[in-house]
C-alpha cells in the first residue's frame, strides 16, 4: 500500500511540496473518505498524489494532466464484467479481483438502514435493487463503492489544487456547496450539484424536507454571510464551524456524498479564517456520534471534534501564500439547473456519457454511508 503519510510522499523528487498545503489536501482526502467508511485503494491515492503535486508551469498545462489522471481512473471501471474477474468467479461482488479487491464499504456496528421512504418503488434515484443509478452503469453496490471512491476522490483532488493556486475559495452560500459537490461527484452521478427531490433519514434523523431545501439552505447561509467571522480565536472558530458543518449536515442537501461535500466546504472555509482542518485522528463512529448529538441538540462533542482537529495555519507554505485573493467562482451557480459550469478552465471538463456494460445483482447492496 501506499505510505498514508502525505508530507514524505510529496516530498520527494526535484519538486517537493512538503509540507505543504498538498500534503494537507492529500491527507484531507484519505480522512474524507475512511470516514464514510471507504478506503482508497493504491491506484486512487496515486491518482490523487500525482494530481496534487503536478509541477503545472500553467492552468492549461495542469488542466491537460488533470484530464489525464482522470481518464485514467476511469478506464479501471470501464472494463466489461469478465475482464474484472477471475475464470469461474460468479459474481464481482462475492469475489473481487484485480483492482476491486478492497472490502465492501463498512458501516458502523449497529448502523440502522435507510428508512423506508427510500425503497426502490419510490426512490426515484435508485434502481429495482436500490443502487443509486449512475454513471458507470453499475448495478452492483460493491463495484459502485470502489467507482465512486476512486473518481471521486481524484475528482475533489484537482477541486483542492485549484483552490492552492488561488484560483476559487470556499464561499458561505448554498450555490459555492452545490459547486463542490458537482465537483467531487459530477463524474458518478448525473443529478450531482442539484438538491434531492425525495425525503431521507437514517439512524433516527429526519433530515430536512426535500421542498424547503433551497429555503433552508439560503436563509441558513444568507445569515452566515453577515455573521461576524473574522478575528476569531481558535476557539471560537472551531465552534462557529462545527455550527456551520452541524446545520449543513441536518439538511442533507443531496441524496448522497453530503457529509464528504459539507466537511470539503467547510474546510475551505477554515482555510480563508487561517486554520487548516484535516481531521486527524477523527474515527467514524466518533463523527457519527458528533453529528447525531448535534443534530438532537447537544453540540458539545462535535465542538470538542473541531477544537482538537483545526489548526493555525502557517504563515507561507513553499511555492504558494496562504492568503487567496481570488473571486469565489462557486458563487455563480444558481439554483436552477444550467449548463454554465462555474468551474469552466478551472476543472477538467465532465461528460453525461452514460457506460452500458453488465453487472452482478446477486446481492443486496449495502445502504449509502451518508
Amino acid at each position: 500500500m501506499l505510505t498514508t503519510d502525505s508530507s514524505q510522499a510529496l516530498g520527494d523528487g526535484p519538486n517537493a511540496f512538503a509540507p505543504s498545503a498538498q500534503a494537507a489536501a492529500h491527507a484531507f482526502i484519505l480522512k474524507n473518505f475512511e470516514l464514510e467508511g471507504l478506503s482508497l485503494d493504491d491506484a486512487a491515492q496515486k491518482t490523487a498524489l500525482d494530481i496534487l503535486a503536478h509541477p503545472a508551469a500553467d492552468a492549461k498545462t495542469r488542466l491537460k494532466w488533470e484530464t489525464a489522471c482522470l481518464a485514467r481512473i476511469e478506464s479501471r471501471f470501464a472494463l466489461p464484467l469478465e475482464a474484472r474477474r477471475p475464470k469461474g468467479a460468479e459474481s464481482d461482488f462475492t469475489t473481487p479481483a484485480g483492482p476491486l479487491a478492497d472490502e465492501p464499504r463498512a458501516h458502523s456496528v449497529g448502523e440502522p438502514s435507510w428508512s423506508a421512504l427510500n425503497s426502490p418503488s419510490v426512490d426515484r434515484y435508485a434502481q429495482p435493487n436500490g443502487v443509486l443509478q449512475n454513471k458507470f452503469g453499475a448495478d452492483s453496490q460493491f463495484f459502485l463503492d470502489q467507482a465512486e471512491a476512486a473518481v471521486a476522490s481524484a475528482s475533489l483532488a484537482c477541486l483542492l489544487r485549484a483552490e492552492i493556486e488561488g484560483e476559487f475559495q470556499g464561499a458561505w452560500s448554498f450555490d459555492c456547496l452545490r459547486g463542490i459537490h458537482r465537483a467531487i461527484f459530477g463524474r458518478v452521478y448525473d443529478w450531482a450539484g442539484n438538491p434531492r427531490t425525495i425525503d431521507i433519514e437514517k439512524n433516527g434523523m429526519g433530515y430536512a424536507r426535500h421542498e424547503r431545501i433551497q429555503e433552508a439552505a439560503r436563509r441558513f447561509f444568507s445569515k452566515q454571510a453577515t455573521g461576524t467571522w473574522t478575528g476569531l480565536s481558535p476557539e471560537n472558530a472551531a465552534h462557529a464551524l462545527a455550527f456551520l458543518l452541524g446545520e449543513i449536515y441536518a439538511i442533507h442537501p443531496f441524496r448522497e456524498g453530503n457529509s464528504r461535500s459539507s466537511r470539503t466546504h467547510v474546510r475551505l472555509i477554515a482555510k480563508r479564517l487561517g486554520f487548516e482542518l484535516g481531521f486527524k485522528g477523527l474515527g467514524r463512529d466518533e463523527w457519527m456520534l458528533a453529528v447525531g448529538q448535534h443534530f438532537n441538540g447537544d453540540p458539545t462533542l462535535l465542538r470538542a471534534v473541531f477544537s482538537r482537529c483545526l489548526e493555525p495555519l502557517p504563515a507561507e507554505r513553499p511555492g504558494k501564500s496562504v492568503a487567496v485573493q481570488a473571486a469565489g467562482r462557486p458563487e455563480a451557480l444558481t439554483a436552477s439547473k444550467s449548463s454554465a459550469d462555474p468551474f469552466a478552465g478551472i476543472l477538467p471538463p465532465m461528460k453525461r456519457r452514460k457506460r452500458k456494460f453488465a453487472h452482478s445483482t446477486r446481492e443486496t447492496p449495502s445502504a449509502p454511508a451518508d
